[in-house]
Protein backbone atom coordinates (compact mmCIF):
# COMPACT_ATOMS: atom_id res chain seq x y z
CA UNK A 1 0.00 0.00 0.00
CA UNK A 2 2.82 2.35 0.91
CA UNK A 3 4.69 1.50 -2.29
CA UNK A 4 1.58 2.24 -4.31
CA UNK A 5 1.12 5.64 -2.64
CA UNK A 6 4.74 6.53 -3.20
CA UNK A 7 4.45 5.66 -6.88
CA UNK A 8 1.35 7.87 -7.23
CA UNK A 9 3.10 10.80 -5.55
CA UNK A 10 6.04 10.47 -7.96
CA UNK A 11 3.68 10.51 -10.95
CA UNK A 12 1.85 13.57 -9.63
CA UNK A 13 5.16 15.39 -9.03
CA UNK A 14 6.42 14.59 -12.52
CA UNK A 15 3.13 15.78 -14.03
CA UNK A 16 3.34 19.07 -12.18
CA UNK A 17 6.97 19.53 -13.27
CA UNK A 18 6.11 18.92 -16.93
CA UNK A 19 3.19 21.35 -16.66
CA UNK A 20 5.41 24.06 -15.20
CA UNK A 21 7.97 23.58 -17.98
CA UNK A 22 5.31 23.80 -20.70
CA UNK A 23 3.69 26.81 -19.05
CA UNK A 24 6.98 28.71 -18.72
CA UNK A 25 7.94 27.87 -22.30
CA UNK A 26 4.80 29.48 -23.70
CA UNK A 27 4.45 32.31 -21.18
CA UNK A 28 6.49 35.53 -21.38
CA UNK A 29 8.88 36.32 -18.57
CA UNK A 30 7.73 38.74 -15.89
CA UNK A 31 9.88 41.55 -17.33
CA UNK A 32 8.77 40.84 -20.90
CA UNK A 33 5.14 40.65 -19.79
CA UNK A 34 5.51 44.02 -18.12
CA UNK A 35 7.04 45.50 -21.24
CA UNK A 36 4.23 44.09 -23.36
CA UNK A 37 1.63 45.42 -20.94
CA UNK A 38 3.26 48.87 -20.72
CA UNK A 39 3.89 49.31 -24.44
CA UNK A 40 2.74 52.89 -25.13
CA UNK A 41 2.47 53.00 -28.94
CA UNK A 42 2.53 50.49 -31.77
CA UNK A 43 2.84 51.77 -35.36
CA UNK A 44 4.83 51.38 -38.56
CA UNK A 45 7.34 54.28 -38.92
CA UNK A 46 7.42 53.77 -42.69
CA UNK A 47 3.74 54.80 -42.89
CA UNK A 48 4.18 58.06 -40.95
CA UNK A 49 4.06 61.05 -43.31
CA UNK A 50 3.96 63.98 -40.91
CA UNK A 51 5.12 64.91 -37.40
CA UNK A 52 3.89 67.92 -35.42
CA UNK A 53 5.81 69.08 -32.36
CA UNK A 54 4.53 71.76 -30.00
CA UNK A 55 6.77 73.36 -27.38
CA UNK A 56 5.18 76.40 -25.71
CA UNK A 57 4.53 78.87 -28.54
CA UNK A 58 6.72 77.06 -31.10
CA UNK A 59 5.01 74.64 -33.48
CA UNK A 60 7.25 72.57 -35.75
CA UNK A 61 5.80 70.58 -38.64
CA UNK A 62 7.81 67.94 -40.48
CA UNK A 63 6.58 66.26 -43.65
CA UNK A 64 7.91 63.31 -45.61
CA UNK A 65 7.96 63.29 -49.42
CA UNK A 66 9.36 60.36 -51.39
CA UNK A 67 11.01 59.06 -48.25
CA UNK A 68 12.77 62.37 -47.46
CA UNK A 69 11.92 64.59 -44.49
CA UNK A 70 11.34 68.34 -44.92
CA UNK A 71 10.57 71.17 -42.54
CA UNK A 72 7.15 72.61 -43.42
CA UNK A 73 6.67 75.08 -40.56
CA UNK A 74 7.63 77.56 -39.14
CA UNK A 75 10.01 77.68 -42.14
CA UNK A 76 10.37 75.57 -45.25
CA UNK A 77 13.74 73.84 -45.53
CA UNK A 78 15.44 70.47 -45.76
CA UNK A 79 15.22 68.52 -42.51
CA UNK A 80 17.81 66.48 -40.68
CA UNK A 81 16.24 63.09 -41.34
CA UNK A 82 17.90 61.48 -38.33
CA UNK A 83 15.78 63.44 -35.84
CA UNK A 84 12.29 62.44 -37.10
CA UNK A 85 13.52 58.85 -37.19
CA UNK A 86 14.90 59.17 -33.65
CA UNK A 87 11.58 60.54 -32.39
CA UNK A 88 9.59 57.67 -33.90
CA UNK A 89 12.09 55.10 -32.70
CA UNK A 90 11.98 56.54 -29.16
CA UNK A 91 8.16 56.49 -29.13
CA UNK A 92 7.94 53.01 -30.62
CA UNK A 93 10.32 51.58 -28.01
CA UNK A 94 8.98 53.63 -25.12
CA UNK A 95 8.64 51.57 -21.93
CA UNK A 96 7.28 53.49 -18.90
CA UNK A 97 8.71 52.82 -15.47
CA UNK A 98 5.25 53.25 -13.97
CA UNK A 99 1.62 53.48 -15.11
CA UNK A 100 -1.01 55.47 -13.22
CA UNK A 101 -4.67 54.72 -13.99
CA UNK A 102 -6.75 57.88 -14.33
CA UNK A 103 -9.95 55.97 -13.59
CA UNK A 104 -9.11 55.90 -9.91
CA UNK A 105 -10.95 58.68 -8.11
CA UNK A 106 -7.88 59.98 -6.33
CA UNK A 107 -5.96 60.55 -9.62
CA UNK A 108 -6.35 63.99 -11.16
CA UNK A 109 -4.52 64.45 -14.52
CA UNK A 110 -4.12 68.16 -13.77
CA UNK A 111 -1.82 67.22 -10.91
CA UNK A 112 0.57 65.63 -13.38
CA UNK A 113 0.22 68.35 -16.03
CA UNK A 114 -1.20 66.01 -18.64
CA UNK A 115 -4.79 67.23 -18.84
CA UNK A 116 -3.71 70.01 -21.18
CA UNK A 117 -0.10 70.52 -22.10
CA UNK A 118 2.09 73.03 -23.94
CA UNK A 119 4.46 70.22 -24.99
CA UNK A 120 3.06 67.57 -27.33
CA UNK A 121 3.93 65.10 -30.09
CA UNK A 122 1.55 64.07 -32.86
CA UNK A 123 2.15 61.67 -35.74
CA UNK A 124 0.09 61.46 -38.92
CA UNK A 125 -0.28 58.57 -41.33
CA UNK A 126 -1.79 55.12 -41.55
CA UNK A 127 -1.90 53.52 -38.10
CA UNK A 128 -0.48 56.59 -36.36
CA UNK A 129 -0.84 56.54 -32.54
CA UNK A 130 -2.83 59.19 -30.65
CA UNK A 131 -1.28 62.53 -29.77
CA UNK A 132 1.05 62.42 -26.76
CA UNK A 133 1.00 65.14 -24.07
CA UNK A 134 4.02 65.72 -21.84
CA UNK A 135 3.43 66.94 -18.30
CA UNK A 136 5.41 67.79 -15.21
CA UNK A 137 8.70 66.27 -14.16
CA UNK A 138 8.40 63.27 -11.89
CA UNK A 139 9.80 63.31 -8.39
CA UNK A 140 12.44 60.91 -9.71
CA UNK A 141 15.13 62.81 -11.58
CA UNK A 142 15.23 62.22 -15.35
CA UNK A 143 11.57 61.19 -15.60
CA UNK A 144 8.42 62.97 -16.74
CA UNK A 145 4.66 62.32 -16.84
CA UNK A 146 3.00 61.72 -20.21
CA UNK A 147 -0.40 60.69 -21.56
CA UNK A 148 -2.00 59.73 -24.88
CA UNK A 149 -5.07 61.90 -25.51
CA UNK A 150 -7.48 58.94 -25.79
CA UNK A 151 -6.07 57.02 -22.84
CA UNK A 152 -6.90 56.97 -19.12
CA UNK A 153 -3.35 56.01 -18.30
CA UNK A 154 -0.65 58.40 -17.15
CA UNK A 155 2.84 57.17 -17.85
CA UNK A 156 6.06 57.88 -16.02
CA UNK A 157 8.76 57.84 -18.71
CA UNK A 158 12.38 58.87 -19.18
CA UNK A 159 12.85 62.45 -20.42
CA UNK A 160 14.67 61.32 -23.61
CA UNK A 161 11.59 61.58 -25.86
CA UNK A 162 10.55 64.96 -24.45
CA UNK A 163 14.10 66.24 -24.99
CA UNK A 164 13.77 65.37 -28.68
CA UNK A 165 10.34 66.97 -28.94
CA UNK A 166 11.49 70.23 -27.31
CA UNK A 167 14.40 70.84 -29.68
CA UNK A 168 14.36 74.15 -31.53
CA UNK A 169 13.54 74.64 -35.20
CA UNK A 170 17.18 75.05 -36.23
CA UNK A 171 17.99 71.69 -34.63
CA UNK A 172 15.69 70.03 -37.17
CA UNK A 173 17.25 71.74 -40.19
CA UNK A 174 19.66 69.79 -42.34
CA UNK A 175 23.11 71.29 -41.77
CA UNK A 176 24.52 69.54 -44.83
CA UNK A 177 23.93 72.11 -47.53
CA UNK A 178 23.71 69.86 -50.59
CA UNK A 179 22.22 66.49 -51.39
CA UNK A 180 24.40 66.22 -54.51
CA UNK A 181 27.02 63.44 -54.46
CA UNK A 182 30.48 64.36 -55.83
CA UNK A 183 30.28 61.58 -58.43
CA UNK A 184 27.08 63.12 -59.84
CA UNK A 185 28.82 66.38 -60.75
CA UNK A 186 29.75 66.64 -64.43
CA UNK A 187 30.57 70.34 -64.61
CA UNK A 188 31.75 72.99 -62.14
CA UNK A 189 31.99 76.74 -62.69
CA UNK A 190 33.86 78.89 -60.15
CA UNK A 191 33.39 82.67 -60.36
CA UNK A 192 35.35 85.19 -58.32
CA UNK A 193 36.49 88.77 -58.76
CA UNK A 194 39.62 87.32 -60.35
CA UNK A 195 37.73 85.60 -63.17
CA UNK A 196 35.96 82.39 -64.07
CA UNK A 197 37.16 78.78 -64.09
CA UNK A 198 35.05 76.20 -65.91
CA UNK A 199 35.67 72.49 -65.39
CA UNK A 200 34.06 69.57 -67.21
CA UNK A 201 34.25 65.83 -66.70
CA UNK A 202 34.93 63.91 -69.91
CA UNK A 203 35.53 60.15 -70.08
CA UNK A 204 35.94 59.97 -66.29
CA UNK A 205 38.61 62.70 -66.30
CA UNK A 206 38.33 66.39 -65.44
CA UNK A 207 39.14 68.98 -68.09
CA UNK A 208 39.67 72.73 -67.64
CA UNK A 209 37.62 74.53 -70.30
CA UNK A 210 38.13 78.14 -69.15
CA UNK A 211 40.18 80.28 -69.09
CA UNK A 212 42.42 77.72 -70.86
CA UNK A 213 41.78 74.24 -72.20
CA UNK A 214 43.97 71.85 -70.26
CA UNK A 215 43.86 68.53 -68.46
CA UNK A 216 42.48 68.86 -64.95
CA UNK A 217 43.89 67.38 -61.76
CA UNK A 218 41.39 64.59 -61.06
CA UNK A 219 42.48 64.09 -57.46
CA UNK A 220 42.51 67.77 -56.52
CA UNK A 221 39.22 68.61 -58.27
CA UNK A 222 37.60 65.51 -56.76
CA UNK A 223 38.75 66.60 -53.31
CA UNK A 224 37.38 70.11 -53.89
CA UNK A 225 34.02 68.67 -55.00
CA UNK A 226 33.85 66.49 -51.89
CA UNK A 227 34.56 69.50 -49.67
CA UNK A 228 31.86 71.58 -51.39
CA UNK A 229 29.16 68.90 -51.38
CA UNK A 230 29.90 68.02 -47.73
CA UNK A 231 29.75 71.59 -46.43
CA UNK A 232 27.87 71.88 -43.14
CA UNK A 233 26.27 75.00 -41.70
CA UNK A 234 27.56 76.35 -38.39
CA UNK A 235 24.28 78.19 -38.00
CA UNK A 236 21.32 79.82 -39.69
CA UNK A 237 20.20 83.42 -40.07
CA UNK A 238 16.62 83.90 -38.90
CA UNK A 239 13.92 85.21 -41.23
CA UNK A 240 13.52 88.50 -39.34
CA UNK A 241 17.25 89.16 -39.11
CA UNK A 242 19.00 91.53 -41.54
CA UNK A 243 22.71 90.76 -41.19
CA UNK A 244 25.39 93.19 -42.31
CA UNK A 245 26.86 91.85 -45.54
CA UNK A 246 30.43 92.28 -46.74
CA UNK A 247 31.96 91.77 -50.16
CA UNK A 248 30.95 88.94 -52.48
CA UNK A 249 33.60 86.24 -52.20
CA UNK A 250 32.49 84.12 -55.14
CA UNK A 251 30.09 81.53 -56.40
CA UNK A 252 30.38 77.91 -57.48
CA UNK A 253 27.81 76.22 -59.72
CA UNK A 254 27.61 72.42 -59.91
CA UNK A 255 25.90 70.71 -62.85
CA UNK A 256 24.76 67.08 -62.93
CA UNK A 257 23.21 64.80 -65.53
CA UNK A 258 20.04 64.46 -63.43
CA UNK A 259 19.07 68.15 -63.45
CA UNK A 260 18.82 70.90 -66.03
CA UNK A 261 19.50 73.57 -63.41
CA UNK A 262 22.80 73.89 -61.54
CA UNK A 263 23.14 73.91 -57.78
CA UNK A 264 24.77 77.28 -57.04
CA UNK A 265 26.50 78.27 -53.80
CA UNK A 266 27.34 81.94 -53.15
CA UNK A 267 29.61 83.18 -50.38
CA UNK A 268 29.48 86.66 -48.86
CA UNK A 269 31.85 88.04 -46.25
CA UNK A 270 30.33 88.48 -42.77
CA UNK A 271 31.92 91.55 -41.09
CA UNK A 272 30.28 90.77 -37.75
CA UNK A 273 31.43 87.14 -37.74
CA UNK A 274 35.24 86.94 -37.48
CA UNK A 275 35.26 83.18 -38.06
CA UNK A 276 32.28 82.92 -40.39
CA UNK A 277 30.90 83.77 -43.81
CA UNK A 278 27.33 83.87 -45.13
CA UNK A 279 26.26 81.36 -47.76
CA UNK A 280 23.22 81.17 -50.03
CA UNK A 281 22.22 78.02 -51.90
CA UNK A 282 20.02 78.09 -55.00
CA UNK A 283 18.12 74.98 -53.92
CA UNK A 284 17.24 76.14 -50.39
CA UNK A 285 15.48 79.24 -49.12
CA UNK A 286 17.90 79.86 -46.26
CA UNK A 287 20.89 81.98 -45.34
CA UNK A 288 23.60 79.83 -43.80
CA UNK A 289 26.62 80.61 -41.66
CA UNK A 290 29.73 78.65 -42.67
CA UNK A 291 33.23 78.45 -41.27
CA UNK A 292 35.41 81.11 -42.89
CA UNK A 293 37.95 78.53 -44.07
CA UNK A 294 35.50 77.59 -46.85
CA UNK A 295 36.42 80.81 -48.66
CA UNK A 296 39.76 79.18 -49.47
CA UNK A 297 37.94 76.99 -52.01
CA UNK A 298 37.41 80.10 -54.14
CA UNK A 299 41.06 81.10 -54.22
CA UNK A 300 42.21 78.37 -56.62
CA UNK A 301 43.93 79.53 -59.79
CA UNK A 302 43.68 77.64 -63.11
CA UNK A 303 47.23 76.30 -62.80
CA UNK A 304 46.41 74.99 -59.31
CA UNK A 305 43.78 72.71 -60.85
CA UNK A 306 45.83 71.44 -63.78
CA UNK A 307 46.98 67.85 -64.11
CA UNK A 308 50.60 67.80 -62.98
CA UNK A 309 51.35 64.46 -64.61
CA UNK A 310 53.33 64.97 -67.81
CA UNK A 311 51.39 62.19 -69.56
CA UNK A 312 47.90 60.82 -69.11
CA UNK A 313 48.26 57.47 -70.86
CA UNK A 314 47.04 53.98 -70.09
CA UNK A 315 50.07 51.74 -70.50
CA UNK A 316 47.84 48.85 -71.56
CA UNK A 317 47.15 50.77 -74.78
CA UNK A 318 50.85 51.25 -75.60
CA UNK A 319 52.42 48.65 -77.92
CA UNK A 320 55.14 50.73 -79.60
CA UNK A 321 57.51 53.44 -78.34
CA UNK A 322 59.64 55.34 -80.86
CA UNK A 323 62.62 57.20 -79.36
CA UNK A 324 64.47 59.68 -81.56
CA UNK A 325 67.48 61.22 -79.77
CA UNK A 326 69.08 64.17 -81.60
CA UNK A 327 72.17 63.02 -83.52
CA UNK A 328 71.70 59.36 -82.55
CA UNK A 329 70.00 56.35 -84.16
CA UNK A 330 66.28 55.94 -83.65
CA UNK A 331 65.11 53.19 -81.32
CA UNK A 332 61.93 51.12 -81.52
CA UNK A 333 60.53 49.52 -78.38
CA UNK A 334 57.88 46.93 -79.18
CA UNK A 335 55.72 44.96 -76.78
CA UNK A 336 55.92 41.20 -77.17
CA UNK A 337 53.04 39.98 -74.99
CA UNK A 338 54.26 40.85 -71.46
CA UNK A 339 57.86 41.60 -72.51
CA UNK A 340 59.50 44.35 -74.52
CA UNK A 341 62.06 44.31 -77.31
CA UNK A 342 64.44 47.02 -78.50
CA UNK A 343 64.96 46.91 -82.26
CA UNK A 344 63.91 43.26 -82.23
CA UNK A 345 66.11 42.20 -79.30
CA UNK A 346 64.89 41.46 -75.75
CA UNK A 347 65.08 44.55 -73.51
CA UNK A 348 66.49 44.52 -70.00
CA UNK A 349 63.33 43.96 -67.92
CA UNK A 350 64.50 46.00 -64.92
CA UNK A 351 65.62 48.99 -66.98
CA UNK A 352 62.48 48.84 -69.09
CA UNK A 353 60.31 48.85 -65.98
CA UNK A 354 62.14 51.89 -64.55
CA UNK A 355 61.81 53.74 -67.88
CA UNK A 356 58.05 53.13 -68.13
CA UNK A 357 57.44 54.00 -64.47
CA UNK A 358 59.49 57.20 -64.80
CA UNK A 359 57.67 58.18 -67.99
CA UNK A 360 54.16 57.62 -66.64
CA UNK A 361 54.79 59.06 -63.15
CA UNK A 362 56.74 62.10 -64.34
CA UNK A 363 55.28 65.29 -62.87
CA UNK A 364 55.44 68.82 -64.15
CA UNK A 365 57.72 71.08 -62.12
CA UNK A 366 56.31 74.28 -63.60
CA UNK A 367 53.91 75.42 -66.31
CA UNK A 368 56.14 77.61 -68.43
CA UNK A 369 53.94 78.87 -71.28
CA UNK A 370 50.31 78.38 -72.34
CA UNK A 371 51.11 78.81 -76.04
CA UNK A 372 53.85 77.11 -78.02
CA UNK A 373 54.55 80.03 -80.32
CA UNK A 374 58.28 80.30 -79.58
CA UNK A 375 59.42 76.68 -79.43
CA UNK A 376 62.97 77.54 -80.47
CA UNK A 377 63.34 79.50 -77.21
CA UNK A 378 62.85 76.26 -75.26
CA UNK A 379 64.81 74.00 -77.59
CA UNK A 380 61.60 72.31 -78.72
CA UNK A 381 61.68 73.24 -82.40
CA UNK A 382 64.55 70.80 -82.83
CA UNK A 383 64.09 68.74 -79.67
CA UNK A 384 66.79 66.90 -77.81
CA UNK A 385 64.58 63.79 -77.76
CA UNK A 386 61.26 62.91 -79.41
CA UNK A 387 59.26 60.07 -77.83
CA UNK A 388 56.17 58.71 -79.60
CA UNK A 389 53.80 56.26 -77.92
CA UNK A 390 51.54 54.19 -80.20
CA UNK A 391 49.12 51.32 -80.15
CA UNK A 392 49.37 48.48 -82.66
CA UNK A 393 46.76 46.12 -84.11
CA UNK A 394 47.79 43.13 -86.20
CA UNK A 395 44.37 42.96 -87.92
CA UNK A 396 41.29 45.04 -88.51
CA UNK A 397 38.66 45.27 -85.80
CA UNK A 398 35.24 47.01 -85.67
CA UNK A 399 36.90 49.76 -83.61
CA UNK A 400 40.11 50.32 -85.60
CA UNK A 401 42.13 49.31 -88.63
CA UNK A 402 45.22 47.16 -88.55
CA UNK A 403 48.55 48.85 -88.06
CA UNK A 404 50.08 51.46 -85.77
CA UNK A 405 48.10 54.36 -84.30
CA UNK A 406 49.84 57.25 -82.54
CA UNK A 407 48.65 57.99 -78.98
CA UNK A 408 50.92 60.91 -78.07
CA UNK A 409 54.32 62.40 -78.84
CA UNK A 410 56.53 63.98 -76.19
CA UNK A 411 59.22 66.52 -77.04
CA UNK A 412 62.13 67.15 -74.65
CA UNK A 413 64.09 70.35 -75.29
CA UNK A 414 66.67 72.58 -73.62
CA UNK A 415 68.04 71.91 -70.13
CA UNK A 416 68.09 74.82 -67.68
CA UNK A 417 68.68 74.87 -63.88
CA UNK A 418 68.30 71.11 -63.51
CA UNK A 419 65.07 71.04 -65.48
CA UNK A 420 64.25 70.24 -69.09
CA UNK A 421 61.55 71.91 -71.15
CA UNK A 422 58.88 69.53 -72.43
CA UNK A 423 55.79 69.63 -74.63
CA UNK A 424 53.18 67.23 -75.96
CA UNK A 425 52.65 67.71 -79.69
CA UNK A 426 48.84 67.73 -79.36
CA UNK A 427 48.89 70.38 -76.59
CA UNK A 428 50.03 74.02 -76.87
CA UNK A 429 51.62 74.16 -73.44
CA UNK A 430 55.31 74.27 -72.57
CA UNK A 431 56.25 72.82 -69.20
CA UNK A 432 59.41 71.85 -67.37
CA UNK A 433 60.25 68.51 -65.74
CA UNK A 434 63.21 67.10 -63.86
CA UNK A 435 66.08 66.47 -66.30
CA UNK A 436 66.59 63.07 -64.61
CA UNK A 437 64.05 61.75 -67.12
CA UNK A 438 66.93 61.60 -69.63
CA UNK A 439 68.87 59.16 -67.45
CA UNK A 440 66.32 56.33 -67.87
CA UNK A 441 65.97 56.56 -71.66
CA UNK A 442 66.98 53.40 -73.57
CA UNK A 443 69.54 55.50 -75.51
CA UNK A 444 71.51 55.66 -72.22
CA UNK A 445 71.50 51.90 -71.56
Amino acid sequence: MKLRNTFLLVLITLGLLVGVIIFEKHTPSTRRAAQMRFEVADFDPAKITKIVLVNDDERIELGKEDGIWFLQSPIKDNADGTLPEAIMDSLLNLRPTRVINEEKQEVDPKVFGVNKSNVSLELFGEGAPPKMLFGKNSAVEGQVYARLVDSNRIYVIATDLRNLVTKKTDDFRDRTLMSLHPEQAKKMVIRTSGGEIELKKENEHWQIDKPIRARGNDQLIGKMLTQITNLKAKGFVGGDETPRMGEQLGTVALYSETSDQPTSLSLVDAPDLPEGVYAKLSTRNSLFILNKVVSGLFKAKPNDLRDRFLLRVNLDWVDRIHIEPAGKPKLLLARDQENWKIDGKPADAGKMKRFLECLLSQKVVSFVADTGTDLDKYGLKAPLVRITLSSYASENTPESNAGEKEITTLLLGRIENGEIYAKLEEEPFVVSVDKAILDVLPSQW
